[in-house]
């Protein structure tokens, strides 16, 4: 009993709790988030919907880098799975639970 109140007691002093959240969605994004995906950030700039029944996002890279390439996030709405991050000509899926969204400020 006491190693157990010992754990309750260092967990609940933790500051780094992270709780399991909701998947990402694409009814999530809204123009000015940002979006971490790996090692980079970028700001959704707009949204389109296309004719196949998919999301396309235009991101802003916030690296800032000479070369300034469109960067496209692809999300599908009826299928769950990846999301698809076409960015300087190259394809990469990217699971949505690899993604963080920090919001705007409404």
């Amino acid at each position: 009993m006491r190693r157990i109140w010992k754990r309750l007691r260092r967990l609940w002093r933790q500051s780094r709790i992270r709780l399991p959240r909701r998947p990402l969605g694409p009814g999530d994004l809204r123009r000015g988030d940002r979006l971490e995906i790996g090692a980079c950030v970028f700001r959704v700039r707009g949204c389109v919907l296309l004719a196949s029944g998919a999301l396309v996002f235009s991101l802003e890279d916030l690296a800032g880098g000479p070369e300034r390439r469109p960067v496209r996030l692809i999300v599908p709405l009826r299928r769950s799975g990846a999301w698809t991050l076409v960015r300087g000509g190259g394809r990469v899926a990217v699971p949505v639970e690899g993604i963080v969204r920090y919001g705007v400020p409404a």
